[in-house]
């Protein structure tokens, strides 16, 4: 069994906004969900160092597997200028 992070973003023309962002359980240990984005934005994953471990592009209601990171927490940056922390378990 595996937990997943939800991350809700709604954009409205001239302006994003975030509606709700989603972790449930808090803890996520395979994948993290993307959803409300309108097109597709290239994703960033860093660690507490600050080290890039992981990027790709996701769209629409999409997942990013975080299977291969090792346990603690992380920062996912998306290009639209978002910026969220999940903790891998």
């Amino acid at each position: 069994m595996y937990t997943t992070s939800n991350i809700t973003i709604r954009e409205y023309p001239n302006r994003t906004h975030i509606n709700k962002t989603n972790s449930y359980p808090n803890l996520a240990t395979e994948l993290i969900t993307i959803s409300g984005l309108t097109k597709t934005v290239n994703y960033q994953i860093y660690n507490v160092l600050g080290a890039k471990v992981s990027n790709g592009f996701t769209a629409n209601t999409n997942t990013i597997n975080i299977q291969n990171l090792t346990n603690g927490l992380y920062m996912l940056k998306l290009d639209n200028k978002h910026t969220f922390k999940f903790i891998k378990k």
